[in-house]
C-alpha cells in the first residue's frame, strides 16, 4: 500500500509540473493501477483500465487546510505632521509674526493649529493672548497647587493660559487622579467666585492628562488687529 501511495504522489506531482491536460472532470484524475509490475497510468475514464488493472481516482485540489497563525505586527510609520506650506491660510499679528495655520472663529475667539507644538491655540480679542479657560480647573496632587499638574481630557489638543504659564496636555491615555488641591474659579465663603487656588484634604477626579508648562514659538500677547493670508 505504501508502494501505490508513493508512486501515486509522484506521478501526480510530476504530471502538474508539465502541465499534461488528463483529468478526468473539473476536481477529478483517474489511473488504472497494474496489480502485477505496480505500473500506473493516467486515463480519462475509470473504464478504460483492463481486468489485470484497479481503477483509481484523486482530487486534483485537496481539503483547505486549517488558517495559520497571525504573523507579527509591523513596525509602526513615523508619525504625522503638518507643514506650514501655501496651502493652509495662515495668521500673522499687526507687526507681521507668523503664529499658525488653519484659522477658524468661536465665541468671538481666533482659534488656529501651532504646527511646532501640535495644539490648538485660542487668542482672546480683548487681550491678545491665549485664552485662560476660567471654567477648567487645574489640579494638583500635592497641596497649594503644588507638584504634578492634571487637566480635563478635553483640552487635550488645546493650549490655555494658567496665571502667567502656558500649559498643555500630555499625549497619554486619561486617568484618575488623588488631588490635594485646584486651581480655578472657587467659590468662597464671602460670597461668589474667586480665580484662585484651593487646598483640599483629599479628593479623586477621574478624566484627567498630565499636563505641563510650554513654551509658545511666537511671543504674547500678540499685537493686534491680526492678519489671515
Amino acid at each position: 500500500m505504501k508502494e501505490i501511495t508513493s508512486l501515486i504522489a509522484v506521478t501526480v506531482a510530476v504530471l502538474l509540473f508539465l502541465g499534461v491536460n488528463c483529468y478526468g472532470g473539473d476536481n477529478e484524475i483517474y489511473g488504472c493501477y497494474q496489480k502485477n509490475g505496480g505500473d500506473l497510468r493516467i486515463v480519462k475514464h475509470p473504464k478504460s483500465c483492463r481486468h489485470s488493472e484497479i481503477p483509481i481516482s484523486w482530487n486534483k485540489v485537496g481539503p483547505q487546510g486549517p488558517i495559520g497563525p497571525a504573523g507579527p505586527q509591523g513596525l509602526q510609520g513615523p508619525q504625522a505632521t503638518l507643514n506650514p506650506s501655501e496651502e493652509f491660510p495662515k495668521v500673522y499679528d499687526a507687526e507681521n509674526q507668523l503664529l499658525g495655520i488653519s484659522p477658524s472663529m468661536s465665541n468671538g475667539y481666533l482659534s488656529f493649529f501651532v504646527p511646532k507644538l501640535s495644539r490648538f491655540v485660542s487668542l482672546s480679542p480683548y487681550t491678545g493672548d491665549v485664552a485662560s479657560y476660567p471654567s477648567i480647573q487645574v489640579y494638583y496632587d500635592a497641596s497649594d497647587c503644588n507638584g504634578n499638574s492634571y487637566i480635563d481630557a478635553g483640552m487635550r489638543y488645546q493650549i490655555m493660559k494658567l496665571e502667567s504659564k502656558y500649559i498643555m496636555a500630555d499625549d497619554v491615555d486619561a486617568k484618575c487622579i488623588d488631588f490635594k488641591s485646584v486651581w480655578g474659579l472657587i467659590w468662597s465663603e464671602m460670597g461668589g467666585l474667586y480665580l484662585t487656588c484651593a487646598s483640599l484634604s483629599s479628593g479623586n477626579q477621574c478624566n484627567l492628562l498630565p499636563s505641563r508648562e510650554v513654551g509658545l514659538p511666537f511671543s504674547a500677547p500678540v499685537a493686534q488687529p491680526v492678519h489671515i493670508r
